[in-house]
C-alpha cells in the first residue's frame, strides 16, 4: 500500500474531501481545487488526483498565498458556496 501523501496541518481535510464521494455529483468544491491547480483539475476533475500529483513544494505555499485564504474547506463540506 502506497502511504497517503502528507498536506500541511491547514489543509489536511482536503483528504477528507476528496475522498467524499459527493465530488461526483456535487461540483460545488470544484473552485477549490481548480485554486490548486487549475490544470490539473482540468484535465482530471478528480480531486484525488490533484492531491496525489500536485508538488510538495505546492503544498507548502498554498497556506500562504491569498486565494486559499478565502478557501473554507469545512463551508464546502457542509454544502455552502466556496
Amino acid at each position: 500500500m502506497i502511504p497517503w501523501r502528507d498536506l500541511p496541518a491547514p489543509l489536511g481535510a482536503l483528504r477528507d474531501l476528496a475522498l467524499d464521494l459527493r465530488w461526483t455529483w456535487s461540483h460545488e468544491a470544484d473552485a477549490l481545487w481548480a485554486r490548486v491547480d487549475d490544470g490539473l483539475w482540468r484535465g482530471t476533475r478528480n480531486p484525488w488526483t490533484v492531491i496525489e500529483d500536485v508538488s510538495a513544494a505546492r503544498w507548502m505555499n498554498l497556506p500562504r498565498t491569498p486565494a486559499s485564504s478565502r478557501i473554507s474547506i469545512n463551508s464546502t463540506r457542509r454544502g455552502a458556496p466556496i
